[in-house]
């Protein structure tokens, strides 16, 4: 409204002040009623505005305009001149001031011809047209008024519009989240649903599989019972750890009980589950030999070793148990199997040795004592093995029968003791403190009635060790070469040694009692 007024209080100024009907018809080039009649910068303007100062102005579009007008006009008032504008208060005679009512103040300039109004409450120009400035003026204003109102219900309707879309997003968004969080709440219910029912079946089948080994083990056939138990291993590893150790303590139980038989049942099942557990399996392999059954041994060692074939304790055992029912060509290839995996096992070496003599198989035998020997020298067993293959190498090539013993071969006992003698004395310059090795060796010589030889390697040995069958032997080796006197000295040695060694009393006996 207050424009209004203020547009209303110019007519009647110009009234007032007798402007001429040619001055008021005249078009006046007004910049910002250009503006809000046009929307645009006017056709035919310059592109540029030149002040005073002579700076220029360039010109766009509208906007550009507007800010030129603005900087222009801060500092003064300004008319236009041919694309120039000029400050008319630099010129007095063109500035012309009206007071009207209540005191208010309009501006007016007038050149050549032309009158410029600005007014004292927006201080910018409006322009006067045609021969009615009252009507064109109060007509741009109406219709800036009624562009400002379409303009205000356009951004209102817009504004509405927008904010009806953003509520109706924000509502969809809304729904589809609920939608979305429903959707995630029935897949976690089906899948818990399918993990619970997923458990019963898992649980269902652990339960079958454990009662399908136990019959399996229960009809001794042991290869499907442990396919059973590791298929439930695998659904089940935690439950199945604990009958393990169920297991193993009820056998341990009745072991203290003196239940051998008993405990065997539970340590069998343990070790059906668990075969790599090497204190089970020596339990194990301790009552079988105690009870000596060893056609189940072989059931038992050949399921576990043919699940677990890199187990070389497995391979020993069954080696064993193949040994001790006399089927020795599947005991030689269970301790081939054994070796290979452990071949630094001197006891499997010395048992494969005793399975090649069983065989009869003496070359092989004293290959596998000699190997035995050399990992563990002091390793005795394999010692006396190692004489007993070479004793039935020289039977077997003497040709001994179920009859009377042929009379000593002198050519093959050197063929066999010869080797013997030469395995001793590389035992002997690997470690000249060997007294074992110069007691065999003494022995071998004796068999080969190199006697001298004998006694020598008998000495040497009972200095370093003395023992009772060091003296046994030297005084079997001076009762061949026919001193009497000597073999009951070292017999009377042996006994200082072990005064109650009935063989040796015997002996020294004899000997004294001949003339």
């Amino acid at each position: 409204m207050q424009k209004f007024l203020s547009v209303l209080l110019a007519a009647v100024v110009i009234s007032l002040c007798n402007f001429s009907t040619a001055d008021a018809a005249a078009r006046i080039r007004g910049l910002w009623g250009v503006y809000y009649m046009n929307g645009s910068v006017p056709q035919g303007a310059a592109d540029y505005f030149t002040d005073y100062s002579g700076k220029r102005w360039e010109i766009y579009d509208i906007s550009d305009y507007t800010s030129v007008y603005y900087s222009m006009f801060s500092g003064g008032s300004w008319i236009i001149n041919k694309g120039n504008y000029y400050n008319v208060l630099s010129n007095p005679e063109m500035f012309l001031q009206c007071t009207i009512f209540f005191e208010q103040r309009v501006y007016i300039w007038k050149y050549r011809g032309n009158y410029y109004y600005a007014g004292a409450v927006e201080k910018i120009m409006r322009p006067l047209y045609s021969d009615n400035p009252f009507y064109n003026i109060v007509r741009s204003y109406n219709a800036h008024l009624e562009n400002s109102r379409r303009k205000a219900e356009e951004r209102k309707r817009a504004e509405a519009e927008a904010e009806a879309k953003r509520k109706r997003e924000e509502a969809e968004a809304e729904a589809k989240r609920k939608r979305e969080e429903a959707e995630r709440e029935r897949l976690r219910l089906k899948a818990e649903e399918q993990k619970r029912r997923a458990e019963l079946e898992k649980l269902q089948k652990f339960n079958t599989l454990i009662a399908t080994a136990d019959n399996f083990y229960a009809e001794k056939n042991y290869s499907n019972a442990i396919n059973n138990y590791d298929e439930a291993k695998n659904l089940k590893a935690d439950e199945v750890a604990v009958f393990f150790a169920e297991l193993v303590k009820n056998g341990d139980n009745l072991y203290k009980e003196e239940n051998f038989s008993a405990a065997l049942d539970y340590y069998k099942k343990a070790a059906l589950i668990n075969p790599e557990n090497k204190p089970l399996q020596d339990k194990i392999w301790r009552i079988y030999t105690t009870k000596e059954d060893y056609g189940d041994a072989v059931k038992f060692y050949e399921a576990l070793t043919s699940k677990n074939p890199q187990n070389s304790n497995l391979w020993f055992y069954l080696g064993y148990s193949y040994s001790a029912i006399k089927n020795y060509d599947a005991a030689i290839n269970a301790y081939q199997n054994e070796l290979q995996l452990n071949p630094k096992d001197y006891v499997g070496h010395g048992n494969l040795g005793s399975v090649y003599q069983k065989a009869e198989r003496y070359d092989e035998a004293i290959e596998s004592f000699k190997t035995s020997i050399n990992l563990k020298p002091d390793y005795e067993l394999a010692h006396s093995w190692l004489e007993s293959a070479y004793a039935g190498k020289y039977v077997k090539l003497n040709n001994y029968s179920d009859g009377e013993p042929p009379m000593w071969n002198t050519s093959v006992a050197e063929k066999v003791y010869t080797d013997a003698v030469n395995f001793y004395t590389q035992l002997i310059n690997k470690n000249k403190k060997d007294s074992n090795a110069y007691y065999y060796l003494g022995r071998y010589y004796d068999l080969l009635q190199k006697y001298s030889d004998a006694v020598k390697a008998l000495q040497t040995s009972s200095k370093l060790k003395p023992t009772l069958n060091t003296y046994v032997q030297l005084g079997q080796v001076y009762e061949d070469m026919g001193k009497k006197s000597k073999a009951i000295s070292a017999y009377k040695k042996a006994l200082e040694i072990n005064p109650d060694d009935s063989y040796t009393k015997n002996k020294v006996a004899a000997l004294t009692s001949k003339k």
